[in-house]
């Protein structure tokens, strides 16, 4: 998972591991596309706009990888959906942040365990 806001990291870290997934926290896009790479992760949450690369750069690359991840890419920003709207093969689900926990376990259900 990836975001360069340190509370909503943490938010999204203790949401994942209540779901009862392993997580790797990232700051920055260029950070979280190597880890997703080497650590072969199933399933990514990423900011939009990140320091380096954005979200939607690191979905556009992570898809072109062997194992293909799921990811899952969210922002707070107003119309961010609308933006990403039309290149849906490249992530899996698009969230507004704030993220809710309902909606981060189902995911994590449904695409890491």
């Amino acid at each position: 998972m990836a975001d360069d806001d340190p509370v909503q990291l943490g938010e999204l870290r203790d949401m994942v591991q209540s779901a009862g997934a392993p997580v790797i926290s990232c700051r920055n896009g260029e950070q979280a596309f190597e880890t997703i790479r080497s650590s072969r992760a199933r399933l990514a949450f990423l900011d939009v706009r990140m320091p380096g690369k954005t979200g939607f750069e690191i979905a556009k690359l992570a898809a072109r990888l062997p194992h293909r991840p799921q990811i899952v890419l969210f922002s707070g920003m107003p119309g961010a959906g609308t933006y990403l709207q039309g290149d849906f093969a490249h992530f899996a689900q698009f969230l507004t942040k704030p993220l809710k926990a309902d909606q981060v376990a189902r995911l994590v259900r449904q695409h890491a365990c």
